[in-house]
């Protein structure tokens, strides 16, 4: 569920710097880029309660440090890339 959300999330951007470049209001695409980032990162962090709550601790510690970064930098281009529409002039 995770990697579909992601994927979605990455699609909307896309669409987002399309609508932008060919003149048209990106609002929209930005704003379910956005949303399914945040539903991406609130997936993950599910699934790390989820290990932690069934008492599994080495599946915690073996997904939830790596996951961790991946979603930090994910988010990051996230925010950069719906931010190239906000701020910039075309």
């Amino acid at each position: 569920m995770e990697i579909i959300l992601g994927i979605i999330a990455i699609f909307f951007a896309i669409q987002n710097i399309i609508a932008w470049t060919h003149g048209k209001d990106p609002q929209k695409y930005r704003f379910l880029s956005l949303a399914f980032t945040s539903l991406t990162i609130f997936s993950f962090y599910f699934m790390g309660a989820e290990f932690l709550s069934k008492g599994d601790i080495a599946g915690a510690l073996d997904v939830v440090p790596t996951i961790s970064e991946s979603l930090f930098f994910c988010t990051i281009a996230s925010i950069i890339i719906n931010g190239i529409t906000l701020f910039k002039k075309k």
